[in-house]
């Protein structure tokens, strides 16, 4: 039988962008303004018209709510990145990743996480992106590391807050999106919910807790 632990699965890439709604007015970006930092706005890459968060000062960026995917694979590493864009033609831009696990309500069961600012740094934090680069490019930073086996099983999303650490800036610099690679869970694994001969009523890949498999093991 194949199971998950005997292949090399490819990592899954996925893109959120921090913004997609419309333009912030650039004269005077009152309402359509990120909440990570009064200075935090949107605007468009050059003339370009797509959007981007402009992070003019230490510790600006967004803060964005990633559900975590069915088949996810907790017990490998995940990584993260950020895409980026500047009008400066040099100089060093340097991101971080807080982060922090969410457990949701459901039914009113106790338990979930209230939702607040993420406080908790990547195991390997993203490397300083640096060099001479053209105005207005499309940028990515090498990956930051969450190591394996942090994500509980009980978690349900990740809320990930992406900010500048650098005392001033480059000119023009901002966010354009943040990119995650996880390994993805194809297979129902080697223990726990393999039911030999049974209809499951939790689907392959689904890691059960110690009650759901108390549950199972009765029918």
């Amino acid at each position: 039988m194949i199971r998950d632990k005997n292949v090399e699965w490819l990592e899954k890439r996925v893109f959120i962008p921090v913004y997609a709604g419309p333009l912030a007015e650039t004269t005077t970006p009152t309402v359509l303004r990120t909440w990570q930092s009064a200075t935090s706005v949107t605007a468009q890459i050059a003339a370009s018209t797509a959007t981007i968060v402009r992070t003019s000062a230490q510790n600006d960026g967004a803060t964005v709510l990633w559900l975590a995917p069915y088949d996810l694979d907790r017990k490998k590493a995940m990584r993260f990145r950020v895409h980026y864009s500047q009008t400066a033609t040099s100089g060093t831009a340097t991101w971080q990743i807080l982060w922090d696990q969410i457990i949701a309500t459901q039914a009113g069961t106790a338990g979930a996480t209230v939702i607040a600012a993420p406080a908790t740094a990547l195991d390997t934090v993203i490397p300083a992106a640096s060099g001479t680069v053209v105005a207005n490019d499309y940028r990515v930073t090498d990956f930051g590391v969450l190591k394996k086996n942090t994500i509980l099983d009980t978690t349900d999303a990740l809320i990930l807050a992406v900010t500048t650490t650098d005392a001033t800036p480059n000119a023009g610099l901002g966010i354009i999106g943040v990119e995650l690679r996880y390994t993805p869970r194809r297979t129902g694994g080697p223990e726990r919910n393999i039911r030999p001969g049974r209809r499951l009523s939790t689907a392959l890949g689904v890691t059960l807790n110690a009650t759901q498999e108390n549950a199972a093991g009765s029918n």
